[in-house]
Order: structure tokens, then C-alpha cells, then sequence
């Protein structure tokens, strides 16, 4: 069993970083707003871009709405998320959704992020 389950959270990590954080990226980057980097960060902390491929540097740019939901495009591992990471990749999301975090003078604002993005960030911290 223990072997399914390390496939199914790589697959979820893997999933969100290089799938899900695309819209978010994109509307940040088309935006010029400061939560790029820490959602590149976060990206470049979890994405498993495998041996013979490098990270795009232009995904997010490319993206548009009407391409819809982004499947990720990984390698099948039945690795998942060392600790650290996984402990690194929770705190870094739950401190880009909690609202206690997104005041004008913090590090995020009310505007950094729409609030479908929030929503995609608690349900995978959750």
C-alpha cells in the first residue's frame, strides 16, 4: 500500500506546482505583482522537472485562460516529497492563503492573489 500512497502525493504535488500554479503565475507576472517570486519559489522547491528536462522558463507567460485546467506533465515516481520539502511547501502555501498574512503592509496584499487562487491554496494545505 505504502508504495500507492507515495505515488498518489507525488503525483498531487507534482500536480499542483506545475499544473495549478499556472494561472496564479501567469495573472502575477501579467500583473507585474511582488507574489511572483514567492510562487516561483515554491515551484522550483517541489516541481520534479525530471533528468533529461529543464524548468520552462515561459509556461506561465504562455498560459491563457482558454487553455483551461493544466495537466501536469511529469515523470511517474513512487518518490514522494522528502520531509523538508513537504514541510517547506505547506508553510510557504499556508502563508500565501492565510488571511491573517494578507494585509497592505505584509508580505502579500488582498490583491496578489483572486480568490479561486486562496481557495486552490487551502485545499491543497488541507
Amino acid at each position: 500500500v505504502a508504495p500507492y500512497i507515495r505515488l498518489h502525493i507525488h503525483h498531487e504535488c507534482q500536480q499542483f506546482v506545475m499544473g495549478e500554479l499556472v494561472p496564479p503565475l501567469h495573472r502575477a507576472h501579467k500583473r507585474s505583482r511582488d507574489i511572483i517570486q514567492p510562487l516561483l519559489k515554491l515551484r522550483r522547491l517541489v516541481a520534479d522537472w525530471g533528468p533529461t528536462s529543464a524548468e520552462p522558463q515561459d509556461d506561465y507567460i504562455k498560459y491563457s485562460r482558454q487553455d483551461g485546467k493544466v495537466e501536469a506533465k511529469h515523470i511517474v515516481r513512487v518518490v514522494g516529497p522528502s520531509p523538508t520539502q513537504l514541510q517547506l511547501m505547506r508553510t510557504m502555501v499556508r502563508a500565501m492563503y492565510d488571511a491573517r498574512n494578507q494585509t497592505k503592509r505584509g508580505i502579500f496584499s488582498k490583491k496578489d492573489l483572486e480568490k479561486e487562487d486562496l481557495v486552490l491554496m487551502e485545499d491543497f494545505y488541507n
